[in-house]
């Protein structure tokens, strides 16, 4: 199997700490903010509450950016980071309740697949290659990529129609045996997953976007999309840590996403997703479809000048070359630019069908049992 879906990094159960609320007083740097999620965890307060000054000075630049481009509806902005010592915040503004972090512990370390070729002083701060973008092939996905010319360009650019949930199928490894589904952690976990991001000229290559989830929702019945910064193999130091109880918005399956990989925001490799989420909060205590923007950040700073080649990928993880999942990619923009046709380079199939129609619109169909 092509090594394009690669990608044993899906268990994201969470040691739900004791969560408890606690509301900063109002002359604190972000007035009115409520934590969640910190009873128990090895961070401090005043560690909270500068997370939560950077993240409303992000927000805050976001929308000054998009002045008189925002329509009258209500938009929910999430920002999220991970830290060294394995826990992932998140902030929130926008909801009815006032801006709240969440702070989260990971209980699961998945584990990823290591690639010759890594660039040992970028290694040391955690990144190493999920894919096998240097042409290498492995055992544990099915899908397809399209790599795209423009080295010198800051960010990409595409909106994405993310497949509904009959057109995800993700295998289910019922035994636990490994021989369906990778292994993270002992627990044989597949998924399927919508994203981009690049390699540097280092060779090492930045993974970001949506990821399926099934559970999202107020009764965690409905599908969706949660976004994902993948940072390293040896443990979750990636932005995408999801507790289930406290967080369970995502973006609703079938619709448009529009996605911004960044490789340079003042140093740091950066992830933006706008799109149609299920509810109006994290926890999904107002269930109304709301706009959501989230932003999400590497901790560190890795100073990326120019890629090699920027990406689009549709993939599932299986072992067994089982599984469905399907993206619709249109308005592929570098630095704002509609991408020409000539920077586009052949697409890479794994069970998998791409097709480009005269707009440059791709159209990805990924199915174990038909390609």
């Amino acid at each position: 199997m092509f090594k394009l879906a690669a990608k044993c990094m899906l268990v994201l159960s969470i040691l739900a700490a004791t969560f408890s609320s606690v509301v900063l007083a109002d002359n604190s740097d972000v007035q009115g903010l409520e934590i969640k999620g910190a009873d128990g965890v090895d961070i401090t307060t005043e560690e909270i509450k500068a997370f939560a000054a950077l993240a409303a000075q992000v927000i805050r630049d976001e929308k000054k950016s998009r002045k008189g481009m925002l329509s009258s509806e209500p938009v929910v902005y999430n920002f999220m980071i991970a830290t060294d010592n394995d826990i992932t915040l998140l902030y929130e503004e926008g909801n009815e309740n006032g801006p709240t972090v969440l702070v989260m512990r990971k209980e699961v370390t998945p584990n990823l697949p290591q690639y010759p070729g890594e660039d040992p002083s970028i290694k040391e701060k955690g990144v190493v290659k999920t894919l096998a973008d240097d042409g290498g092939f492995i055992s544990d996905g099915i899908g397809a990529r399209v790599k795209i010319n423009g080295s010198t360009a800051s960010y990409m650019s595409t909106l994405t129609t993310t497949a509904t949930a009959s057109q995800v199928v993700v295998p289910v490894d019922n035994n636990n045996s490994g021989t369906v589904c990778p292994k993270a952690n002992g627990v044989a976990v597949c998924n399927a997953w919508t994203y981009g991001g690049f390699e540097t000229s280092t060779g090492v290559v930045f993974d970001m976007g949506l990821m399926y989830d099934s559970t999202i929702g107020p009764f965690d019945t409905e599908q969706g999309y949660k976004g994902f910064l993948s940072l390293s193999p040896d443990k979750l130091s990636y932005a995408n840590g999801y507790d289930q109880v406290q967080y369970k918005n995502g973006y609703k399956a079938g619709t448009q996403v529009t996605q911004y990989f960044y490789r340079n925001v003042s140093g740091k490799v950066r992830l933006k997703l706008e799109g149609l989420a299920t509810c109006a909060d994290m926890g999904c205590n107002n269930p109304a479809d709301t706009q959501l923007i989230t932003i999400i950040e590497s901790k560190d700073s890795f100073n990326i000048s120019s890629v090699k080649y920027w990406k689009i990928v549709s993939t599932i993880s299986t072992l067994n070359n089982k599984g469905k999942n399907q993206a619709d990619f249109e308005s592929i923009r570098l630095d704002g630019n509609l991408v020409s046709s000539s920077s586009f380079q052949a697409a890479e199939k794994d069970h998998a069908q791409v097709t480009r129609d005269s707009g440059l619109k791709y159209y990805f169909r990924v199915d174990g049992d038909l390609y």
